[in-house]
């Protein structure tokens, strides 16, 4: 017996606006629990997160100074991953958006572009910790270490095209997509310890405070229009998915009870020819035989009697 999903279900499938912002905001108050953690041990300069830190940072840069060909792609990463790489992508992503009529994406892209980029300069000139310190360095980056404004803007970038692309593909490409982004990431994070510019915690930090950008800027916003279709104007909002479906609330009517008789629209009676018209509804009716044949055949003359 195959299950037959009906509108009504699909309507019920969907949680309402209201509900799916609850969820954001809630994700992103959780988000900034970790980050808050990590913070507090930086700045109190915790003993298990300062020997992790230093642990971690030694054996990257040690592996990646044995191996002058991955210190070299690894620069290259540095400087393909650059922030304002992620910022100059975003704006031309947004313009593009704004074109096809998108516009609430657009801004929503560029909001959280903005906010996240401006809070990971800010927060490196409150806490002012100073980046890893090598013999032999393998890399050389400037300005402070906490947190990560490599790791921030590549999880802001990846979130951005998840949220923007995941409801346009389908299927294999979905997949690619979630698994480029989250390699993206993964690699940035790699690529800011093995360098020896970073501690985990900055790129840990990075991380964290990205995604909690992107589930406050996503409360704010509420839904996004698919990019499936033409955008609406620009003062246009998306109709809540919560609210009731007028065609659902429609009354249906009564069907008629068992035994009633319904009545029939009366057929148009067919217009007689003239002749008839004046001799009433009398059918017409044929000439008599001639005299002398019968209607079977040919009349026979009786032979004449002998007696």
């Amino acid at each position: 017996m195959t299950h037959q999903t009906t509108d009504r279900d699909a309507h019920r499938a969907t949680p309402p606006a209201s509900l799916r912002r609850r969820y954001a905001l809630a994700t992103a108050v959780l988000l900034l629990g970790p980050f808050a953690a990590l913070t507090t041990m930086v700045v109190l300069t915790a003993p298990g997160v300062f020997f992790l830190d230093a642990d971690v940072a030694s054996a990257l840069h040690g592996f990646t100074l044995e191996r002058p060909y991955l210190g070299t792609a690894l620069r290259v990463v540095s400087l393909v991953t650059l922030p304002n790489i992620f910022r100059v992508i975003a704006l031309i992503s947004a313009w593009l958006l704004w074109r096809r009529g998108h516009r609430r994406s657009a801004l929503w892209l560029l909001v959280t572009m903005t906010i996240g980029g401006v809070l990971g300069i800010v927060l490196k000139q409150v806490f002012t910790r100073s980046r890893p310190e090598w013999p032999e360095a393998i890399y050389v980056a400037s300005g402070y270490s906490y947190p990560s404004g490599h790791a921030l803007n590549s999880m802001l970038a990846a979130g951005c095209a998840i949220v923007l692309l995941d409801r346009v593909l389908t299927g294999r490409r979905r997949r690619l997509l979630r698994v480029g982004a989250a390699g993206m990431v993964l690699l940035v994070g790699f690529d800011r310890v093995a360098l020896g510019v970073h501690y985990l915690t900055d790129v840990l930090a990075g991380w964290t405070l990205a995604l909690a950008v992107l589930f406050a800027t996503l409360t704010a916003f509420g839904p996004l229009q698919p990019l499936t279709s033409t955008g609406p104007p620009a003062s246009a909002d998306l109709p809540d998915p919560g609210a009731p479906n007028p065609d659902l609330a429609r009354p249906i009517p009564d069907a008629p009870r068992s035994g009633a008789l319904t009545p029939r629209p009366s057929a148009p009676s067919p217009r007689l020819p003239a002749d008839q018209q004046t001799r009433g509804s009398e059918p017409s009716r044929s000439p008599p035989p001639p005299p002398g044949r019968a209607t079977g055949g040919p009349t026979r003359q009786p032979r004449p009697r002998v007696d």
